[in-house]
This record gives structure tokens, C-alpha cells and sequence, in this order.
């Protein structure tokens, strides 16, 4: 049931979609069934060029994004600011500093580390 649910969840991101929609093609053209290629690739983009410019498929206002995993304040520079997950320490962008994480993702205030 896990394992659908994660299925369904990234069927439903458009990039994702459109990978799967371009194997299928491929998959017909292996079956010898005739696409004209030209018309549909021209197509294709057009529709992917339409998605992207409206933050369909490349969402601008998504913060997870890029390096960022979590937005928090910094307990060294004060700032809140995008903090990045490696292994178990979150590092903030602006200065650097690295708080370690216990296994349940909150912060463990008593081990920090500069």
C-alpha cells in the first residue's frame, strides 16, 4: 500500500509524467507502429515550452528547491535562512555554521558545532 502510495504521489509530478509519456512512445515506435516523429516531436515541445513558462514543470516559487532543505534561524549569524540536510547536520548558507540533527529530524541544541 506504501509503496502505491509513493508511486501515485510521483506520478502526479509533471516531470515525471512527461518521462513516462516519452518511453511509451518509444515503446510504439519499437512495435512498429507509425508516429510521424517530426510532427509529434515539434509537438512535444511546444506543450513542454507552454509548461515550463507557466512554473508548471519548473516550479520558481518551490523553496525546497536548490540548496535548501529546511528554513530556520541560525543560532550564529541570528539569521532565518535556508539550512542544507548533509548526513546529520543542517549547514545555513549565510555563515556556515553546522547544527547536529538526532535521527528524528529535530535539532539537538546541545550538539552544535562550528
Amino acid at each position: 500500500m506504501k509503496t502505491l502510495k509513493l508511486i501515485w504521489n510521483r506520478l502526479k509530478k509533471p516531470h515525471v509524467l512527461l518521462g513516462v509519456l516519452s518511453q511509451l512512445i518509444i515503446l510504439l515506435k519499437v512495435f512498429d507502429i507509425k508516429i510521424n516523429t517530426e510532427s509529434l516531436s515539434v509537438a512535444v515541445t511546444a506543450i513542454c515550452s507552454i509548461l515550463v513558462l507557466m512554473g508548471i514543470i519548473a516550479d520558481p516559487d518551490n523553496s525546497a528547491n536548490g540548496l535548501c532543505n529546511e528554513i530556520q534561524k541560525c543560532e550564529n549569524c541570528g539569521q532565518t535562512t535556508c539550512h542544507l540536510k548533509v548526513d546529520n547536520t543542517l549547514i545555513c548558507k549565510n555563515c556556515g555554521h553546522q547544527t547536529k540533527i538526532s535521527d528524528n529530524t529535530s535539532i539537538d541544541a546541545n550538539t552544535t558545532s562550528q
